[in-house]
């Protein structure tokens, strides 16, 4: 019996709640793996949000959060401008990067309209789900 690739799991986890299904399995000769997807509440939105180990500086700005496991890109293509940056303005439901998990590509919206004050990641940089990637002063 081989053993299991673990990054299998994350990338069937992540098709999981992209596509918002409840329960997967695959099954070969020599492996089956079942996911069974819970219903998760958003967080309210002045509650304490767990971010990772390494973004564990707390502010008291809204933040972008990744919704999902993946590679995060800031530019829609590796020739163009960031969709943003520290200093632009953006407006809720603006994209902000994308996110790519099993060759699959998700644009990352704002939920705020603001001001961005702080890009907390790196193009191509690994993401977990929960982890901070931009932090927002809200327009008042």
């Amino acid at each position: 019996m081989k053993p299991i690739d673990f990054s299998i799991i994350e990338e069937l986890n992540n098709f999981l709640n992209t596509h918002q299904l409840k329960r997967i399995r695959i099954k070969n000769a020599d492996t089956e793996i079942e996911l069974e997807s819970h219903s998760i509440s958003k967080p309210y939105e002045n509650s304490t949000v767990i971010t990772p180990a390494n973004n564990t500086q707390t502010s008291t700005h809204p933040c972008i959060t990744s919704p999902m496991i993946g590679t995060v890109y800031l530019s829609p293509n590796p020739d163009a401008k960031p969709f943003v940056d520290v200093g632009h303005t953006v407006e809720a439901g603006q994209v902000v990067c994308i996110i790519e998990a099993m060759k699959m590509f998700t644009k990352i919206k704002s939920e705020h309209a603001g001001v961005i004050s702080k890009v907390c990641i790196k193009n191509q940089q690994a993401v977990d789900f929960g982890q901070r990637l931009f932090e927002i002063i809200p327009h008042v």
